[in-house]
């Protein structure tokens, strides 16, 4: 799945998309289109789902102008307290995922501002850990395919809690 996501001739860098005549790919939609109007804001990280373990789940509803900034916080909150997301390594490395390192635009000044973005989201332990640590390594990734049921997975990967909006969409039953 590495391999189909990442690189420069990816599924996501592929112009699968055209909109007023202009041929878009998924990446110019995150790193240009995105990116630009929010002022590179790092929750729209977290709602741009891809389909693997190692990234932030897909939502049980669609996002909507009302809701959309508190729903991208929901999802940065579980994303960044889950194993998925950031852990402590040991007192001077505090490991992140690497999501974040592929997505480093979002942080001009990588080590700080990602710091600081972790900082606001972070809850109990980790958060004194990461104030604590000299270094992060954003090294904890996992390309496995999620499902859209909700499975879960054994000790040391990912609960996928969330039922895909699709899962209903597709059947033309309502999720629940």
């Amino acid at each position: 799945m590495e391999d189909f996501l990442v690189g420069k001739d990816t599924a996501l860098s592929k112009k699968v998309l055209n909109v007023a005549g202009i041929p878009l790919s998924l990446n110019d939609i995150q790193f240009t289109i995105l990116k630009h109007n929010y002022d590179s804001n790092p929750l729209i990280l977290y709602g741009l789902y891809q389909g693997i373990i190692g990234g932030p789940n897909i939502r049980k509803s669609a996002y909507s102008g009302k809701y959309v900034y508190a729903d991208l916080i929901d999802n940065a909150v579980e994303f960044i307290n889950s194993n998925r997301g950031a852990e402590s390594k040991n007192s001077k490395v505090f490991r992140v995922s690497g999501m974040y390192q592929r997505n480093a635009a979002f942080f001009k000044d990588f080590q700080p501002d990602l710091t600081s973005h972790l900082l606001t989201y972070l809850e109990g332990e980790q958060r004194s850990e990461l104030q604590t640590a000299s270094n992060i390594e954003a090294d904890i990734n996992d390309w496995t395919v999620t499902d859209l049921y909700g499975s879960s997975r054994d000790l040391g990967g990912s609960f996928a809690t969330s039922n895909a909006a699709l899962v209903g969409a597709a059947s033309g039953a309502n999720p629940s």
